[in-house]
């Protein structure tokens, strides 16, 4: 079987990836998922969701991400970017 890279964005922040990912051996990517996801449902409960990050390979990189704000207000709002270099 296969090896996969399993991540939890929503426990880990993604910069955490290289320390924080876990091997899964699965038939496929959804099954790797799958099995991890309920590793850490930890109340068992059904229908709950979790977001995972399934890779095939073990790399670590760096990932530039678009973010697009709808603000719904009448006050003036001002997005700015994390200055290079700072996480």
């Amino acid at each position: 079987m296969p090896t996969f890279y399993v991540f939890n964005p929503g426990m880990c922040d993604p910069s955490e990836w290289e320390y924080e990912k876990q091997e899964c051996e699965a038939r496929s990517v959804s099954d790797a998922a799958s099995i991890m996801a309920a590793l850490w449902d930890e109340d068992g409960d059904d229908g709950r969701r979790f977001d995972v990050v399934v890779a095939t390979n073990v790399l670590s990189g760096h990932c530039s991400i678009t973010v697009e704000y709808v603000v719904d207000k009448e006050k003036p709002y001002k997005v700015e970017a994390q200055p290079k270099g700072e996480e």
